[in-house]
């Protein structure tokens, strides 16, 4: 009898565990690794979404080794716990300064919540890029609902963003692709580079075993 319970037990957790989706379309590793990456590493890259209410930006941080962490959106007065010595000034200028103090924190502070930090084992927001001549694609997973729209536990779904970089320190994306539901949308997403020394520096054979 107990081993039949052992039994049942596995087969739930397995069944219950966050799954990776859409594998099939990652670039190959190959061309991660011999990426010829003119783009600047030692800082960040963000794009203006603002809102009619709120500046923000969207934050990517890209390492030379290919791999890439999606760092979400950083607001310019709303409140984020993630955050010190936020100042309530509704500017771009203040949405970059917010988030660096995310990085401020990152380098700092052993003791943040788990929410707070970039984990290497957790595949939420990282993935990679490949630079050729001047096109780049950069993929990365998102953590969403199993099934669509319902509460549920959560799988990883991989996105793209397809793009050309335009000097060291901008890249324009043209292109987003979701595959989960495997449709595309043109865009005009404008990414610009801030220097900080604060970036973080991450494990990127981890990240890459946890992708690939």
């Amino acid at each position: 009898m107990v081993k039949y319970k052992l039994v049942f037990f596995s087969i739930l957790f397995f069944s219950c565990a966050s799954k990776k989706q859409n594998e099939e379309k990652l670039l190959y590793i190959e061309d991660i690794r011999n990426s010829n990456s003119t783009l600047r590493m030692d800082g960040f890259y963000y794009k203006d979404s603002s809102s009619e209410f709120e500046k923000s930006i969207d934050v990517f941080l890209l390492f030379k080794e290919g791999i890439l962490v999606n760092e979400g959106r950083y607001n310019s007065v709303s409140n984020n716990y993630c955050l010190i010595d936020t100042k309530k000034e509704n500017t771009i200028e203040n949405a970059i300064n917010n988030y660096k103090s995310r990085l401020i924190q990152l380098k700092r502070f052993n003791d943040l919540p788990s929410s707070c930090k970039i984990l290497e084992n957790d595949l939420d927001g990282k993935g990679v890029y490949s630079i050729k001549n001047d096109s780049i694609i950069l993929q990365f997973f998102k953590s969403d609902f199993k099934k669509k729209n319902k509460d549920s536990l959560n799988d990883y779904f991989l996105q793209e963003h397809q793009g050309v970089v335009l000097n060291d320190s901008i890249f324009k994306i043209f292109k987003v692709i979701n595959y989960r539901d495997n449709n595309s949308i043109d865009v005009n997403f404008i990414y610009k580079f801030s220097k900080d020394s604060n970036k973080p520096i991450l494990d990127s054979k981890e990240i890459l075993n946890k992708i690939y």
